[in-house]
């Protein structure tokens, strides 16, 4: 929703998002990552988790132009940053 409702990226008359796709690792392939990673030696902790899973979420916003990039990309280290 960050995207479709940010109202610097959805500005009348033409929004700079033409549109968003996302997913999340499925549960199953998260165990199995997570085995793996265990097998092969890694710590896996709460304090690190996200370390050592970096892929659990996926997001590609689309747009048309090139130009239209700067203010996708300020808007989403904005959201970081917060």
């Amino acid at each position: 929703t960050f995207f479709n409702k940010n109202p610097r990226l959805n500005q009348s008359p033409l929004p700079i998002i033409h549109s968003i796709k996302s997913r999340m690792k499925d549960p199953s392939h998260l165990s199995e990552k997570i085995e793996r990673k265990l097998n092969a030696g890694r710590n896996i902790r709460q304090d690190c988790f996200f370390k050592e899973i970096t892929d659990l979420i996926g997001v590609r916003v689309l747009h048309l132009y090139p130009g239209q990039f700067p203010d996708i990309h300020a808007e989403i280290i904005r959201k970081v940053e917060e």
